[in-house]
Order: C-alpha cells, then sequence, then structure tokens
C-alpha cells in the first residue's frame, strides 16, 4: 500500500509540475497593470509579481492536493476491502440524473470521501453534503499562536456548525467556492431532476470565529464579517436551473455562477447578494450524446449547453491602458 500510494504521489507532483510550469509560462504575457493598484498600497512591483505567481500556483496546488488525499482514501480502502470501489447506482427519486455517484461502496455502506474547502485565512473548514435536502457543514478550527512547527496540536471543535441549504433539487454537490477573502461561499450543485425548478444559489456568510470575537491572541474579527454563520438562498433572475459551476471576480465584489435550464452566467452582487446582470455564452452540443455515465450531460447537437467551468482573471482598464502607453 505504501507504494503504491508513493506511485500515486510521484504522478500527481510530475502533472502539479508541468500545469504550474506552463502557468507561470503564460503569466509573462498577462496584463499586469493591476498591479499598479498594489504600488500604490506600498506593494512593490517584483514583490506583485510573486504575490500573483504563487496565489496561481496555490490554486494548482489545492486542486491536486485534494484530487491524490480522495484518490488515496479509495486506495486504503481498496487494500481493507477489495470489494469496495466507486460506483454509480439508480436515482429512484426521480428522472434525473438517472445515477447517482457513490465515491466508495463497501458493503452496504455509501462513503462520501471529499476535500473539504478551507478559507484563506485559516480558521474554516467549509463542505456540503446534497443528503437531507443538502447541508452545509462548518469546521472552526483554532491555530495555535507561535512559530512553525506547532508545538501543540490543531483543535477542532467535537462537532462542526451544520446549516441547510434550503434549496430544492439538489443531486450532487460540485464544489464549495469560498471568497479570497474568507467572508462568504457559495455551493455549486447538478439537479437531481430537470434542469429548472432551483432558482436559487445557496450563499454562506462566513462567520469570524469565537477567538476573533473575544480578541484572543489579538485576534479581531474583520470589519462588516457576521459573528453568526446564515445560509442565504440568492434568487436567479429568469428561467435559471441549478447551479453548476462559478468563480469570484478578482475583487471579490461578484461572483459568476453558471445555470442549467437556461444556459446563462449570472453576475452575483457578493454586497447585496443579488443578481445584477445575465449573459449568454453561445455554448452549443457539438456531438449529440446520451452521455450514460452522467446524463446530465446528455444533450443534442446545436442546442445549447450550460457553462461547466468559469475562471476569472484581471482585465485591463481604459485608465490602465492609457497609462500602460504613456
Amino acid at each position: 500500500m505504501e507504494n503504491e500510494i508513493r506511485a500515486l504521489a510521484d504522478r500527481y507532483a510530475v502533472e502539479l509540475k508541468r500545469n504550474i510550469d506552463k502557468r507561470v509560462a503564460d503569466m509573462e504575457q498577462d496584463d499586469r497593470s493591476h498591479i499598479l493598484i498594489y504600488q500604490v498600497l506600498g506593494i512593490s512591483k517584483d514583490e506583485g509579481k510573486l504575490i500573483d505567481v504563487y496565489q496561481n500556483k496555490g490554486r494548482f496546488l489545492y486542486k491536486y492536493a485534494g484530487s491524490f488525499l480522495e484518490e488515496a482514501a479509495k486506495l486504503c480502502f481498496k487494500a481493507k476491502f477489495p470489494a469496495s470501489g466507486s460506483v454509480r447506482v439508480p436515482n429512484t427519486h426521480g428522472k434525473k440524473p438517472k445515477l447517482f455517484g457513490v465515491d466508495c461502496l463497501v458493503g452496504s455502506d455509501a462513503l462520501e470521501i471529499k476535500w473539504r474547502d478551507a478559507t484563506t485565512d485559516g480558521d474554516h473548514i467549509i463542505g456540503a453534503t446534497a443528503s437531507s435536502g443538502g447541508q452545509l457543514s462548518d469546521i472552526a478550527v483554532t491555530i495555535p499562536a507561535g512559530a512553525c512547527p506547532l508545538k501543540t496540536p490543531l483543535q477542532f471543535p467535537s462537532s462542526p456548525t451544520q446549516a441547510s441549504l434550503a434549496t430544492p433539487n439538489i443531486g450532487s454537490i460540485n464544489r464549495v467556492l469560498i471568497s479570497p477573502d474568507s467572508g462568504l461561499a457559495f455551493v455549486t450543485f447538478f439537479p437531481a431532476s430537470t434542469p429548472g425548478g432551483n432558482d436559487t444559489l445557496p450563499a454562506y456568510k462566513i462567520p469570524c470565529t469565537t477567538d476573533q470575537i473575544n480578541g484572543v491572541n489579538g485576534q479581531t474579527c474583520p470589519a462588516g464579517q457576521a459573528t453568526a454563520g446564515s445560509v442565504v438562498n440568492v434568487a436567479l433572475t429568469g428561467q435559471a436551473g441549478a447551479p453548476i459551476a462559478g468563480t469570484f471576480s478578482p475583487d471579490t465584489n461578484t461572483f459568476y455562477v453558471s445555470t442549467s435550464g437556461d444556459d446563462r452566467v449570472h453576475f452575483i452582487n457578493t454586497a447585496t447578494l443579488t443578481d445584477t446582470q445575465q449573459i449568454n455564452a453561445g455554448l452549443t452540443c457539438g456531438t449529440t450524446t446520451t452521455a450514460a455515465a452522467n446524463p446530465f450531460l446528455a444533450c443534442t447537437q446545436g442546442n445549447a449547453v450550460p457553462v461547466m467551468f468559469l475562471a476569472s482573471r484581471p482585465r485591463p482598464s481604459q485608465g490602465a491602458s492609457t497609462a500602460k502607453k504613456n
């Protein structure tokens, strides 16, 4: 088992390095006018460049770390229970999707293996599950003060804070996306039945920790951040179905989310949690497919399809372009 996990780690390390190297090389062609803002705030040009590089490296690292741990966990279950593995089971509660994915089936026990998302401040670990109509869990982490390596262990509560997503038609969770300022999280998912009938995007207002509220070790609660966590269902305009994929704008003022049903991308104002704009990405099905492995992906050639992946990066403004020319 140790050799299998080492081989798995080596494979992921090679793939991670390849993607990081490619992204860092591509960044040399990116517009860097936003670094002017960094300089206004006292960050040098070189330091600003390094910040951008390591932010991009961190995104790849987090993705590959999560995938590696999930696959390693499955290998361990496989070693202990040879008949276990990932399976798809029929949906007996609706028409779509026809099948539900089970990360690891051990006998009659269906185990969910998920890499939970953590806030950038390190104070929360947030996950979500589609069971019981959709549930969100928030684990508050107490990080000991002092230099690494830590002499005292991380402290976790005996039970996480849990909240109902209170959103209809959740089939399976896609992602929990957390804002860079650790103040807000959105949950995207695939629908349990026909693409329509959701019309809401679950948002979680991440609270300050008890230590922040009490000022332990000089910690403070950021201005405007909630002192108690709460789930808000953001109303989506038009004929939106399930929120499938999303990403935050670089300034975190907007959350972009793609939806089934209307096949649009919606612009969510993160301050007011309102749907302020919708655009048609214009994506169409290239080849008719029944997608037996994932019925949600079935489409007819030429018909509109939703965006399945979103990413954002800074773009030059008119003023930045003028400054660059001068």
